[in-house]
């Protein structure tokens, strides 16, 4: 179960858009045997229109980790949108993992969207 919650700023000129994503994740069924899962994410995001198609950003995750005696770590990416129509775009971002308690290694992630 991960309940998410964000807040967002739009700002005055539509070419711009913050926002911060916040999620909690917490396994509550399986393997008795298996580790329990707790884990909150704070993700500000900013969004900047380059043109009708395109958008760049950047984001920033902090995740704390409550089964871990409260461990950070901290995961930041820039990412380049697409709209192929109005309601659907896909994205693609190199994602890099940085601090003390850096989980994995650098990622590339891609995704598909559809807006409502």
């Amino acid at each position: 179960m991960a309940p998410l919650a964000i807040p967002g700023w739009r700002f005055k000129d539509p070419r711009g858009l913050f926002f911060v994503k916040i999620q909690d994740t917490v396994s509550f069924a399986g393997q008795s045997d298996r580790a329990n899962i707790h884990y909150m994410t704070v993700t500000p995001v900013l969004l900047m229109k380059l043109s009708d198609r395109w958008w760049a950003g950047m984001d920033t995750e902090a995740k704390v980790n409550w089964e871990r005696d409260n461990q950070l770590s901290y995961k930041s990416g820039v990412f380049l949108l697409r709209m192929w129509t109005k309601s659907f775009g896909t994205w693609v971002k190199p994602e890099i993992p940085w601090g003390q308690n850096r989980e994995g290694e650098w990622a590339v992630k891609v995704s598909l969207f559809w807006n409502y």
